[in-house]
């Protein structure tokens, strides 16, 4: 395992424990439901790399991106949706976000590119 930091923002139960478990091997990773959790959570200890959906209850994915942003220009962020839209792709670009990937996604691939950006 890394010492990197692999935060996880998705409502679902299931997807949180999935990639906690599989990405558990090679990063720390903490998995949160929403968006005023994830923004808690990067303040207590910026990650190395966020996994975003974009469909969260109260703040959605597309309302946290400019707040992680401002948080930091530099982090990873790779957002996993059930709707890749033009609207979701263009607000995904526009705040540099690395990676888009449509539910449902495929862990080795995700696990590749969260190497890729890591530098790992």
């Amino acid at each position: 395992m890394t010492g990197k930091r692999v935060l996880v923002v998705d409502d679902d139960a299931g997807i949180r424990t999935l990639l906690g478990r599989g990405l558990g091997a090679d990063y720390r990773v903490e998995t949160v439901s929403n968006g005023s959790q994830a923004i808690g959570a990067f303040l207590r200890e910026p990650a190395d790399a966020i996994v975003l959906d974009i469909r969260l209850p109260g703040m959605d994915g597309n309302d946290l991106l400019p707040a992680l942003r401002a948080l930091s220009a530099t982090v990873p962020i790779v957002v996993i949706t059930g709707t890749v839209s033009r609207e979701v792709r263009d607000a995904a670009r526009a705040h540099g976000v690395e990676h888009l990937l449509e539910k449902p996604f495929d862990m080795q691939d995700l696990a590749t590119r969260l190497a890729a950006v890591l530098g790992g």
